[in-house]
């Protein structure tokens, strides 16, 4: 199987949580650690994509063990702009053929989503997760030589979601196998509470 990067992008500024989402308090540690237990042992190496507000905090606990980038145009272009960073890097570097992109909010995330991604992808073209009740576009997996259309497609405004980029280079989505929960995401203080009642249950023997 060929080599897959991630990152997580953890943008988002948790208004109605009353703080920035990846340093919420979540199952003793925080939201963004339950997102990188999840995902870390599904790919090679793992970067995080934090806006600059959350870059120094984020160099003391997790700069040593996570390339940290920033969005290539500035934090205006939403999560494209964190998978974009994360083409990049994998260009620059040349670690990996592919580039697995999660949400930072999204801490039940199935511990095979990146093999199920790519089973799914027989030819080099991007692959969103899905479920029974929508797609997940931030689930998903980019081949890096997306970086440079990419880049172009955002810098003239012809992509602007998720959904436009993976439809733009002939993508697809896959019906992921997983539970009910695998994409509950926390966007509000009732999520929070909801997710810690998941995760109490789970710990059930």
């Amino acid at each position: 199987m060929e080599p897959v990067a991630g990152i997580i992008v953890a943008g988002g500024a948790g208004a109605r949580l009353g703080g920035s989402k990846p340093w919420l308090p979540f199952a003793n540690a925080t939201l963004l650690d339950a997102v990188i237990a999840r995902v870390k042992p599904q790919v090679i190496a793992l970067a995080l994509n934090l806006p600059d507000s959350d870059v120094r905090k984020a160099h003391e606990g997790y700069g040593a063990d996570h390339r940290l980038l920033l969005d290539p145009f500035g934090a205006t272009l939403g999560p494209l702009g964190g998978v974009l960073a994360g083409l990049e890097w994998l260009e620059a570097t040349k670690s990996a053929a592919w580039l697995a992109s999660f949400p930072g909010d999204t801490p039940f995330l199935p511990a095979d989503l990146v093999a199920q991604l790519l089973a799914a992808a027989p030819s080099r073209v991007p692959v969103a997760a899905a479920d029974d009740i929508r797609v997940h576009a931030l689930c998903a997996l980019w081949p890096v030589e997306l970086a440079k259309p990419l880049r172009e497609g955002l810098k003239d405004g012809r992509l602007r979601s998720l959904m436009s980029a993976v439809e733009a280079f002939g993508g697809r989505t896959l019906n992921v196998k997983c539970d009910s929960e695998a994409f509950f995401n926390i966007n509000t203080p009732e999520d929070l509470t909801r997710a810690g009642e998941i995760t109490a249950a789970r710990r059930i023997p």
